[in-house]
């Protein structure tokens, strides 16, 4: 597997994959390869716009009154619900890790 070179941060990673089908974010920074609709229509680009507004950390408030600090295993959470008719929009999105992601209704998401 050749190593490349990261278009966000500039680090080298080793690609998987087949050699024809070239990855140009490393795996922390994957997520930016936008331009698509994902999953059940979500909208990645506002997905990637969320994270990089969050400062690429979860936006959870610990108990303490403390920031949870995590910056890895990132993934959004939408405010509204879009069971409740909240979108994808940016504004309706947030940062959370996954251990704050399956209790996010139930936690201060600052």
């Amino acid at each position: 597997m050749p190593l490349v070179q990261c278009l966000q941060c500039g680090d080298l990673f080793r690609q998987k994959g087949p050699p024809n089908a070239r990855q140009p974010y490393c795996p922390k920074h994957a997520f930016l390869n936008t331009g698509r609709l994902g999953a059940r229509g979500r909208d990645w680009d506002a997905r990637a716009k969320a994270i990089a507004r969050d400062g690429w950390r979860c936006t959870a408030i610990l108990p303490d009154g403390r920031r949870c600090p995590q910056n890895q295993d990132l993934e959004v959470h939408h405010i509204i619900s879009r069971r409740q008719g909240g979108t994808d929009d940016v504004r309706n999105l947030k940062t959370v890790c996954k251990d704050h992601h399956p209790r996010g209704d139930r936690l201060s998401v600052g």
